[in-house]
């Protein structure tokens, strides 16, 4: 029996010894390899750790509620990576810039869900702003909130009210979508957005004030189900055709009309209506119109015939100011 163990262990050193080399570097090799490869993921995971915690410096805070530089519930903090965020709850302040300093380094805003309004005046002439972000409990965005800012992209919610006088003036903003929500758009609420290509109005809308879209060049469309205007021409009308709020002469890129006859009916052409439309060579104002706003014909340096019939009894100052 223990010859035969012997026999048995002694053939299997003699198999052993019998195996090629390669066998045995390519599980070494094998080895090696899955340890590198889980070496190299777990170095992965920990930069995608480093990265993920890692957040930007706070350069600035304080506060800007409604009730100004002291109220605490609405607050703001602009980072080193040039996000303003803003969060809390209720309305920001009015005609406050708390960060005024520091506007230079704002190049995107974020308001944080639980903020209503865009306090008036909070970011204008913020140069290098572009783009922001704002909540769905937004009600209000105020006087002049973005003017003269780099702002190019925004998406204004639907829940706004209102969009206060100045709110986007001269801004770079292309694609404008106003949420059927907004009933209100204050005077130049929009004016010298000469970058709009596109501007939908939504069907709530009820008032526009004067110069709301003037030298706005986009392609414009009215919600079918808006009852308060016509568009018609690329003439924007309120529903009953009395009153011309504003002539679009559409993206340069387009066949520009070059003569435009006002519908019969309307007695009022609005400030700013034809403001630079130097394309038209030919308006026709019907005699059923009495008054003519500021700037109605400004800038219209293509122009070479209108005729204003006898029942005009009132033209605002500069009506044609060149």
């Amino acid at each position: 029996m223990k010859k035969r163990i012997l026999s048995l262990l002694l053939a299997l050193v003699m198999i052993t010894t019998l195996l090629p080399l390669g066998l045995y570097d390519t599980a070494w090799a094998a080895e090696v390899s899955e340890t590198a490869e889980a070496a190299e993921v777990s170095e992965t995971a920990e930069a995608a750790e480093v990265s993920e915690t890692a957040e930007a410096t706070e350069i600035a805070s304080g506060s800007c509620g409604a009730g100004g530089v002291e109220d605490s519930s609405v607050r703001w903090v602009l980072t080193d990576d040039g996000t303003m965020t803003i969060s809390g709850t209720g309305a920001m302040c009015d005609e406050e810039m708390p960060w005024w300093e520091f506007r230079s380094q704002i190049n995107r805003v974020v308001i944080e869900s639980g903020v209503t309004t865009v306090g008036s005046d909070a970011f204008s002439n913020c140069d290098n702003l572009t783009a922001a972000e704002l909540p769905g409990t937004l009600t209000a965005i105020g006087d002049y909130a973005f003017a003269w800012s780099g702002i190019a992209e925004i998406t204004i919610p639907d829940g706004v009210v209102t969009i206060g006088a100045g709110a986007f003036q001269e801004t770079k903003l292309v694609d404008v979508v106003i949420p059927d929500s907004v009933t209100t758009i204050g005077e130049s609420a929009f004016r010298y957005c000469e970058e709009m290509k596109t501007l939908y109005l939504g069907s709530g809308l009820t008032t526009v004030e004067g110069y709301a879209f003037d030298r706005c060049e986009a392609a414009v469309t009215l919600s079918v189900d808006n009852r308060a205007f016509v568009l018609e021409d690329n003439a924007l009308l309120n529903a009953e055709k009395t009153r011309l709020i504003q002539y679009f002469k559409g993206p340069a890129d387009t066949g520009r009309a070059e003569t435009y006859t006002i519908p019969t009916g309307v007695e009022e052409i609005c400030s700013g209506a034809f403001d630079s439309c130097d394309d038209l060579k030919t308006i026709v104002i019907p005699n059923t119109v009495q008054r003519i706003g500021r700037e109605a014909f400004g800038a219209c340096r293509g122009l070479e015939r209108l005729d204003i019939p006898a029942s005009v009894t009132y033209i605002a100052p500069e009506a044609f100011f060149s």
